[in-house]
């Protein structure tokens, strides 16, 4: 009878963790424009133990800590990333809520964001949110300018 009841304990367990997921969107904004990366926890009365971001790109492929949140909302940030004083955290962990908002989008801030939920017993559950970064473009003809304008004209490049 033991026997029996430990394996329907474990069968309505199973049943319940298979439900349990993250889910997040992709993103794609404007260079310049803040974002927000939403994920969030669901089908789960499991106890929260901690939310991570991470980040990776094309160049950079492996997922690097950037962004630890407690369940109590206070946030520890590891490693900027490029993201040094332009992230912060948006969700609600006692609703499960891991989002993020990232402010003046630069080209560096595409790649993959992974929201990862650790919650106890069941263990991790992650998502991963593509961004994709638009960048400005401005197109200029010799209509554009008067023969006078040529001498004041100067092209500036800068890496973002």
């Amino acid at each position: 009878m033991l026997l029996k009841l430990c394996c329907v304990i474990l069968l309505i367990i199973q049943r319940d963790t298979e439900s349990t997921r993250v889910i997040g969107e992709c993103r794609t904004v404007v260079q310049g424009e803040d974002v927000d990366l939403s994920c969030r926890l669901i089908e789960t009365t499991e106890d929260l133990e901690q939310i991570t971001w991470q980040k990776s790109t094309a160049e950079e492929t492996q997922n690097h800590n950037f962004m630890l949140i407690n369940p109590n909302g206070v946030t520890t940030f590891l490693a900027s990333n490029g993201l040094s004083g332009r992230v912060q955290f948006i969700g609600n962990p006692s609703e499960n809520l891991g989002s993020i908002r990232i402010t003046a989008v630069r080209l560096l801030d595409e790649g993959t964001f992974k929201c990862i939920f650790s919650v106890f017993p069941s263990g991790t559950y992650t998502t991963e949110i593509p961004l994709t970064v638009l960048g400005c473009t401005a197109v200029l003809s010799s209509s554009d300018f008067h023969s006078s304008d040529y001498s004041q004209f100067n092209l500036v490049f800068t890496n973002v």
